[in-house]
């Protein structure tokens, strides 16, 4: 028998409009659960599976939902925090999330940073939600046409004045007839079963709500790569006054409540899916102890001494100490600077001269510092729930640790680790090495880390040539690997046979300045005479093992 509803008129639209912050609120309770059983399983486990690449994927992608579901409850009450962010520390972040399955792609993956890439405006946390679904999308239509290129780029848009970015795939492309097609909640060109159709639509409208666009690029685009199948377009604004215009034809009708639905729906899939086989059996009550307990935190810079910058969207600006870092901001020291950075309740970062470095994650299980160049000492006290990684400037060399006091220096073409106490576990090209207490290793770009050895006493510098003429002085010399060695102040790239060579403008009577450092904190400088040197003259029994020749100023 029928009954009639006493529901009152307008009352399903009013049920759909809360339908997506109720759902978003209903998926926070497992996934704030499923953090903690992964911190939990983190203290009874410890390094032996904290350390490895897969527990890093498996938080990081935690910490992803949790970061989607608060854009999306802030874009959906117009609560979001829009403003200023650079563009490249969020495209190769979404680029590390889909880290393993780029490398299996070798040479046939490239990302391309043009050097004068504006600033944008918008939800930083929008962007990587887009090209994380991008990348994602161009992995299966290269995997599903039997291989192809795929390519990333970031650079300036034809009008000058805002950024884009481009995801390029030689995969299996689209059909003309399904073009307009692809924003489309639905749609999609995967196997059943393997694709939701919705993530460009999810992309698109998170762009378009933070000023953003989306878009396929036209096969008569002159930016377009000739050789891609498929290329997507994500524009940003330049300022909250400049959003990037939507073409009349592409604006769709937006509906709220269905579209958080699939969105949430997708989200729960994936975190259920993908990480309940780590829910070690915990009561409720010990892991709410856990949540209570473990914070993400924070990076606060406790001390500067000297010129500390801070990298804006419009340049490099002063930071003083006290000021709070958030994720992808980048910092530097000048020359004789030094910083201490808070990270979190219990790690302490001191910040070398001459050093860039950047805070990339900060979550409950990891604490992820990028240093694309110069040294760090890090003092990362026992915390079970929480590893520590610092890794090179293209990602490619990883430091891990749980509990140790170790440095790091990063001289261009490597990445290398001196451990004072604890076990830092150095990993690069597929391979690890285990770095405990007084050994150090080196890994160098392309290649599987060196097997540790013990921290050298002191550093060797050995100047095989110095030579003037034709207005060019030239230093050449020997230093061990993974060194890092500047002339007259210019960082030179040292080979991994520890060579390096540079060529300076000549002046009258110049001693060219050398100085070297390594991981462990030795440090040394001579003043190298620079003056034409004849044939039968032999300079490469000139070494100097610092801390043992009282003519040399050294230093740790």
């Amino acid at each position: 028998m029928k009954t009639s509803s006493s529901r009152p008129p307008g009352s399903d639209t009013g049920d759909r409009e809360l339908l997506g912050p109720g759902l978003i609120h209903e998926l926070r309770q497992p996934l704030t659960a499923l953090d903690a059983a992964l911190r939990l399983v983190a203290r009874e486990l410890g390094p032996s599976v904290t350390t490895l690449d897969v527990w890093s994927m498996a938080t990081g992608q935690v910490a992803r939902i949790q970061e989607t579901l608060d854009t999306f409850q802030q874009l959906m009450t117009g609560g979001a925090e829009l403003g200023a962010f650079l563009v490249e520390p969020v495209v190769r972040r979404a680029i590390a999330a889909a880290r393993a399955r780029l490398d299996l792609l070798g040479d046939r993956f490239a990302l391309v940073v043009d050097g004068d890439v504006p600033g944008a405006h918008g939800s930083a946390q929008a962007l990587l939600h887009a090209v994380s679904n991008l990348v994602s999308n161009a992995l299966d239509a290269v995997e599903q046409g039997g291989g192809g290129r795929i390519e990333v780029r970031v650079l300036r848009a034809p009008d000058g004045a805002r950024a884009q970015v481009r995801v390029a795939d030689e995969g299996i492309g689209i059909l003309t007839a399904d073009r307009e097609r692809i924003f489309t909640v639905g749609y999609t060109t995967k196997p059943r079963g393997k694709g939701s159709g919705l993530g460009l639509a999810i992309a698109r409208r998170m762009l378009r709500a933070a000023g953003g666009e989306l878009r396929l690029a036209a096969e008569a685009d002159p930016a377009r790569r000739p050789w891609a199948s498929t290329e997507l377009v994500v524009e940003l604004a330049a300022s909250a006054a400049e959003p990037v215009p939507v073409a009349p034809a592409m604006a769709a009708p937006r509906r709220r409540g269905l579209r958080v639905t699939l969105v949430g729906v997708a989200l729960l899939a994936v975190a259920a899916a993908g990480w309940a086989g780590l829910r070690p059996s915990r009561t409720a009550g010990e892991a709410a102890a856990v949540i209570a307990s473990a914070e993400a935190g924070e990076v606060v810079l406790e001390s500067a001494t000297g010129a500390i910058e801070r990298l804006r969207p419009g340049g490099w600006e002063p930071v003083v100490a006290g000021e709070r870092l958030r994720e992808d901001d980048t910092i530097r020291t000048g020359a004789g600077a030094a910083a201490t950075l808070a990270v979190g309740d219990r790690s302490r970062v001191a910040v070398s001269d001459a050093t860039q470095l950047t805070v990339r994650e900060l979550t409950a299980a990891v604490q992820r510092l990028r240093l694309s160049r110069g040294r760090i000492s890090v003092d990362h006290q026992p915390d079970g729930a929480r590893v520590l990684v610092v890794e090179s400037d293209d990602g490619a060399s990883v430091a891990r640790a749980n509990e140790a006091r170790f440095s790091v220096l990063a001289s261009g073409r490597s990445l290398a680790v001196a451990t004072e106490t604890g076990v830092v576990r150095l990993q690069a090209a597929g391979a690890s090495v285990d770095v405990s207490a007084g050994r150090q290793a080196v890994a160098f770009r392309g290649a599987a880390p060196d097997p540790s050895l013990p921290i050298p006493p002191a550093l060797l510098l050995k100047i095989a040539r110095t030579a003037r003429g034709e207005g060019v002085c030239t230093v050449s010399g020997v230093v061990d690997r993974g060194a890092e060695v500047r002339v007259e102040g210019r960082l030179v790239e040292v080979g991994g046979d520890g060579r390096f060579s540079v060529r300076l403008p000549a002046r009258a009577a110049m001693r060219a300045s050398v100085v070297i450092r390594d991981a462990a904190g030795h440090g040394a400088e001579r003043q190298v005479p620079c003056a034409p040197i004849a044939p039968e003259q032999d300079v490469s029994d000139f070494a100097v093992r610092w801390g043992q020749d009282a003519s040399a100023r050294g230093h740790r």
